[in-house]
């Protein structure tokens, strides 16, 4: 009988073993039918949002942006997929709605004619669905940092991502628009994330702005970029780590403002053909980092220091050579001057902060009276 008892123990352990087994298979292939179901429908979903941007209806694109937006908020595993769809709808070119076929929207239009344009105005709420979602304060569900986001620029007059948190994130910038825009990037907080400004960026004029803006180990780079007439703005800005460099580039007739900004650690670097630049550091703290101007080599027009002592400048803060002690003048004219000096036996005084545009001397020699 106690064979029997423990025969019939170890054959229900076993049947109930097998049972758990079959149920436990059949959850799991319940569950992977279920993921492909679910997949399934995130690709139908795609698929017709792509469908309704690709209309010529403005109400359909808007609710295509909506439902594209929607998918990535609840696809986190292709969200990228649906940026890179959101970015270039972005990059669109805008159209006139008297001649579509005629391309590109005239770069003399005024803020009255890009607002009546329909592709301008689907252009903004798809940044704005974007700036949504990397904006805290904004309420949005999900939060789309950590990707990569590529803009081209070359027809639109403002991208406003201010007050965007990014972490582990990449932007990129292309091309040049006709006219002048604003990159508004105040407020935002930087970390890890990479932010390029490629070769074929320009700006004829605008503002770019990081005012307020917080970075940590983050990198700003402006690779090559050529800009005339325009406003880099770094007011209140707290560098902790990481870069901000113009490399190689071309600055024209422009301004850097810097008042109150905060260097803790970190690089700030412009290494750019200036001509006619002014930079602004009013009230700025330097507490760490490196601030560092390479200007060196065929700058030409006044470059001009406000708010740094040129004598003693703070410690971190790297001056090109010319402007230690003639701050106003570009550094091939200094050149000139110094040799110019030197054979003369003249000596050159020093000006400092204060320095104001000497005015021509007219010297009479013996020889003359």
């Amino acid at each position: 009988m106690e064979l029997i008892k423990v025969s019939l123990l170890v054959t229900g352990g076993i049947g109930g073993v097998v049972a758990l087994v079959v149920t436990y298979r059949r959850q799991q292939l319940g569950e992977r039918e279920e993921r492909r179901e679910d997949v399934r429908l995130m690709h139908d979903r795609f698929r017709e949002a792509s469908a309704q941007l690709g209309e010529e209806a403005e109400m359909s694109q808007t609710a295509g942006i909506i439902a594209l937006a929607a998918l990535a908020d609840d696809w986190p595993e292709q969200r990228q997929m649906c940026v890179d769809l959101l970015c270039a709808f972005i990059q669109k070119p805008l159209r006139t709605s008297a001649a579509p076929s005629e391309g590109d929207i005239n770069p003399t239009s005024t803020d009255t004619d890009l607002e009546s344009n329909s592709s301008y105005r689907l252009q903004k709420f798809a940044i704005a669905e974007i700036r949504k979602r990397l904006d805290p304060l904004a309420g949005a569900t999900e939060n789309w940092t950590g990707l990569r986001y590529e803009f081209s620029i070359s027809h639109i007059d403002k991208l406003n991502l201010s007050h965007a948190n990014l972490i582990d994130s990449q932007l990129i910038f292309r091309n040049s628009p006709a006219r002048e825009s604003v990159i508004d990037f105040s407020h935002c907080k930087l970390s890890r994330t990479v932010i390029e400004f490629d070769e074929t960026f320009g700006l004829p004029g605008g503002k770019i702005s990081f005012s307020g803006a917080k970075i940590h180990s983050s990198e700003i780079r402006f690779k090559s970029v050529r800009t005339r007439g325009v406003t880099f703005a770094f007011d209140a800005l707290e560098l902790y780590g990481g870069l901000v460099d113009f490399d190689q580039g071309s600055i024209e007739s422009g301004h850097f403002s810097a008042w109150g900004a905060e260097f803790h650690g970190g690089t700030f670097r412009v290494n750019s053909l200036c001509k006619k630049v002014d930079f602004h550091f009013r009230g700025s703290e330097f507490s760490g980092g490196v601030l560092k101007f390479e200007l060196s080599g065929g700058n030409k027009g006044w470059v001009e220091f406000h708010g740094i002592d040129l004598e003693k400048p703070p410690r971190g803060v790297d001056l090109p050579w010319w402007i230690d002690e003639y701050s106003g003048f570009d550094s091939a004219m200094l050149m000139q001057l110094r040799e110019l000096s030197v054979a003369c036996r003249i000596r050159l005084q020093p000006c400092g902060t204060n320095y104001r545009r000497p005015r021509a001397r007219q010297r009479r020699t013996s020889a003359m009276r």
